[in-house]
């Protein structure tokens, strides 16, 4: 009558063993909540952006429309080296209109940084319709334009009301120069890069910027036909800043274009003994060794890095390593290198999804296949693992198969350059030629010089008495990306 629940005295529990399961119960309770918004923001700007990817999966399998956790995400995916798949959740969380910047932003700088020029372009116009005036997604919009080089107007157009409204922001001459470059303007060119010149001696501008200036105004000379000058230029730029990146690897592409080989080993010799401790030129020399026969001397120089106490560095060092080996065709030594790299970090840290999606691909790369569905089972990302699957079922010839698993995976990770390939080739075997070369043009718009595709899809073209498109094609990005000698 009183609505109460009676429960017999045979099964009322002791007061004090009922307030331990209440405590139990609250306990699981709480174990089962995902780590709170508030907590993974915080651990983000603390710098902990990458640690933060487990964490956000379970709070979007329970809040999969919460913007900021699609932001978040984004950014510790980026963190973790996860470039492409970063983009699909920054684009989610653009669909709100209060995260349309941040996102943008994000999305816009990690886009640019893989030449990504499409989706840089389109991420900052979309920001540019909310705010017209917003300078960053204007600078981002001319970088990408002026270095995808297929609108020069429209990049100089972005790069000009740049400076109209911040002089300051001598960053836009990069895309203005380039820009009235590629229109054929060389003397406003000219014009523009002084401008740059005076205006960096007026702010008192950092080093790195006077060696950007430097770079720019050797690049300037060659493509004004002034081989000579550009020669002069390059020499003293490196005789000033000897370890700026920027510096030393324009210059190594000038001599190396001009058939001064051996100055490109110089110049990465001097460069390491300043940096020693500086990826970029330890890898450069170390190939640069091996391309002139001298691999074992490349090898080692990046074996003696892995011998660092410090587990990340040492296991950074592993996967330069497993590049080095992969590169020279020895994919079952780059496995072997990866997984030395996992076993180095275990102890330490959770290895990234990166690392382990890459092991698992040099696996299937070496025909190690019944290892890469072992480590495809390890991968939390169920496109990588939809990747390898395919792969692997690629390779022992289930095509069809093959084909259906590389679907899914372009479903969730429409612009990965390797994924549109491999679709490409399952098609091919399976004579679907048209699928073929729409998935071959797809991989090459990503990223030209990341796979053959170029050179698969013209053998296409001149089977189907296409010549002068196969040509074309070829040819897209030919200088930054050389053809295969096939």
């Amino acid at each position: 009558p009183d609505s109460r629940v009676c429960i017999p005295a045979a099964f009322r529990l002791p007061t004090s063993w009922l307030s331990i399961l209440l405590v139990f119960v609250a306990v699981c309770v709480a174990c089962d909540q995902p780590e709170s918004l508030d907590s993974i923001r915080e651990r983000q700007q603390t710098g902990d952006a990458a640690e933060t990817i487990d964490a956000l999966r379970t709070y979007l399998a329970r809040h999969p429309d919460d913007p900021e956790a699609s932001y978040l995400y984004g950014r510790a995916l980026a963190a973790a080296g996860s470039v492409s798949l970063a983009t699909f959740p920054l684009r989610k969380a653009m669909r709100d209109p209060e995260w349309v910047i941040p996102a943008g932003t994000q999305l816009a700088f990690v886009t640019l940084a893989s030449n990504d020029f499409n989706e840089t372009i389109a991420a900052t116009t979309e920001m540019l319709e909310h705010e017209p005036d917003n300078v960053t997604a204007l600078l981002l919009r001319a970088q990408a334009r002026a270095h995808w080089r297929n609108d020069p107007a429209a990049a100089l157009e972005d790069a000009e009301r740049v400076l109209d409204t911040n002089p300051d922001m001598l960053e836009a001459y990069e895309p203005k120069i380039l820009a009235l470059l590629a229109l054929g303007r060389q003397e406003e060119a000219r014009e523009a890069l002084a401008e740059a010149g005076e205006r960096l001696e007026v702010l008192g501008a950092e080093e790195a910027t006077l060696a950007w200036h430097c770079s720019t105004s050797a690049v300037f000379a060659l493509e004004a036909g002034e081989v000579d000058e550009a020669r002069t230029r390059w020499s003293g730029c490196v005789e000033r800043f000897p370890a700026d990146p920027g510096v030393v690897t324009g210059a190594i592409g000038f001599f190396d274009q001009t058939g001064d080989f051996e100055r490109g080993l110089v110049l990465l010799e001097a460069a390491f003994e300043l940096e020693p401790e500086l990826t970029l030129f330890r890898v450069g020399l170390a190939n640069r060794l091996a391309a002139l026969g001298r691999e074992k001397e490349g090898e080692q120089l990046l074996l003696d890095a892995t011998e660092i106490a410090n587990a990340s560095l040492s296991a950074r060092a592993w996967v330069d390593l497993a590049q080095f080996h992969h590169a020279r065709g020895d994919h079952s030594a780059a496995a072997d290198d990866l997984l030395r790299a996992i076993e180095i970090l275990r102890p330490v840290e959770v290895p990234s999804e990166q690392l382990l999606f890459q092991y698992a691909d040099a696996l299937v790369a070496a025909n190690r296949l019944d290892e890469a569905v072992e480590a495809a089972a390890d991968l939390s990302v169920p496109v990588q693992r939809s990747l390898i699957e395919a792969r692997v079922a690629q390779e022992r010839g289930r095509f069809e198969e093959a084909l259906a698993g590389f679907d899914e995976a372009l479903r969730l990770w429409p612009n990965n350059a390797s994924a549109r390939y491999y679709t490409a080739r399952a098609a091919e075997t399976l004579g679907d030629f048209d699928r073929a070369l729409e998935e071959y043009r797809y991989a090459i718009r990503i990223d030209p010089g990341a796979t053959d595709a170029r050179t698969r899809a013209a053998e296409l073209l001149i089977a189907q008495n296409q010549h002068t498109l196969a040509h074309q094609l070829l040819f897209l990005e030919v200088g930054p990306h050389p053809l295969e000698v096939e």
